[in-house]
């Protein structure tokens, strides 16, 4: 970092030479007829150039030491000053000619050399705005501000972009209407099972809940979404995603709506998107292409690897067609384990072979927990129901 004298040099040694570049400009003008448009823009933004540097020069002069070391950076190896200096000695040796008879070739030469100067020209225009909030002062810190707030702003408005171009089927609808049928209280002996328990605590598990019981697999998976959603409320840094396959809705079946709404519920968790997401946007042309299967499964796979503990839920596989079931194998659980992240999975199904088949694989590269639905784990759950459904009936009751 530069002392406070080196920057009143800097700022003597740029007004020295704006006075130079000015004083060949007005003789450069008469020997080149035409040059006097680029001459001309010279001037004008030399002439503005030392009318910053004065005020500058001045502000500095009121109290030298703290001033001066407020404007340390711009003499820097890339500061304002120093840029100055180099592009105004750079356009001086252009304009030397000047002094003295011009040769023919010179003049010849100056449309090409026109061309250069106009790029020294922006290259110094370029430096104004950091010597103007320098003169700021005080004002300095609230112009970055408003800068930073507009910044955030167009942040914000490229994530919502993204976000909505994510968005397809929205696994809150089937969440929703499988909540009328969750009766609270129930299904504790799952909650507090080894295997759930196990699974939660340690981050790289996964979880195969599986059973005949078709109607109630749904019920225990929302009972372990509002488990995990609390969960994560008390530990920062950890985050939920999940989905349900719905033999009903032939939207939700496909591998690709299943991954574009994962990415979408871990992209909204977090403020700034990912430089993965962005990516993923991009290589789609901004939105306006399709983002195939494998595409968007590395993106998913790439933010389960960040840093944050991350539980990925999914509802009855079964309900997946056999035809997309081998995709979902191939990109979703032959990847468990082979791309390690602070991620677990839990999947519910019932017991079909190649579902078996799929979880023992998993088994074989991470900790995977079994977890049967068996009938007279269910019997209390049952009575439990019957008993708030007779009390909440007035004709029954």
């Amino acid at each position: 970092m530069a002392d406070p004298l080196s920057t009143a040099a800097s700022i003597i040694a740029v007004l020295q030479l704006t006075e130079t570049v000015l004083t060949s400009c007005y003789r450069f003008v008469g020997q080149v007829s035409n040059a006097a448009a680029e001459v001309d823009r010279i001037i004008r933004e030399a002439g503005s150039l030392k009318v910053i540097l004065l005020d500058l020069e001045s502000l500095a002069g009121e109290d030298g030491g703290s001033r001066l070391s407020s404007m340390n950076s711009l003499c820097g190896e890339n500061g304002a000053l120093t840029v100055c200096i180099k592009s105004l000695q750079e356009l001086a040796s252009k304009l030397s000619p000047a002094v003295g008879p011009m040769s023919l070739r010179r003049r010849l030469l100056w449309p090409f050399e026109s061309k250069k100067v106009d790029e020294i020209l922006d290259n110094i225009q370029k430096q104004k705005p950091t010597l103007l909030l320098a003169l700021a002062g005080d004002n300095t810190r609230a112009t970055l501000a408003i800068q930073e707030s507009l910044e955030r702003s167009q942040l914000r408005e490229e994530r919502e972009k993204i976000l909505n171009w994510l968005r397809s089927t929205d696994p809150t609808v089937k969440h929703l209407m499988s909540r009328r049928l969750h009766q609270p209280g129930s299904n504790h002996w799952m909650l507090e099972s080894d295997a759930f328990k196990k699974w939660k605590q340690t981050s790289g598990h996964t979880l195969w809940l599986h059973g005949i019981l078709v109607s109630l697999k749904t019920i225990f998976c929302l009972t372990i979404i509002y488990h995990v959603e609390d969960l994560c409320k008390t530990q920062s840094g950890t985050r939920i995603a999940y989905y349900y396959f719905d033999f009903n809705d032939a939207s939700a079946q496909r591998l690709r709506t299943l991954l574009r709404s994962l990415i979408l519920q871990l992209s909204r968790q977090i403020e700034l998107l990912s430089s993965h997401v962005s990516s993923l946007y991009e290589h789609c042309d901004n939105g306006r292409k399709e983002p195939d299967e494998e595409l968007l499964a590395s993106t998913f796979f790439e933010l389960l690897s960040e840093d944050q503990q991350t539980f990925v839920i999914i509802d009855a596989l079964d309900e997946c067609p056999v035809a997309q079931r081998g995709q979902f194998y191939e990109l979703i659980t032959e990847q468990i384990g082979q791309r390690p992240g602070p991620y677990n999975f839990l999947v519910t199904s019932r017991k079909e072979l190649d579902i078996e088949e799929a979880m023992t694989e998993v088994g074989q590269r991470v900790q995977l927990y079994n977890l049967p639905i068996q009938s007279g784990d269910v019997d209390a759950d049952v009575r439990l129901h019957v008993r708030q459904f007779i009390l909440g009936n007035r004709r029954l009751k």
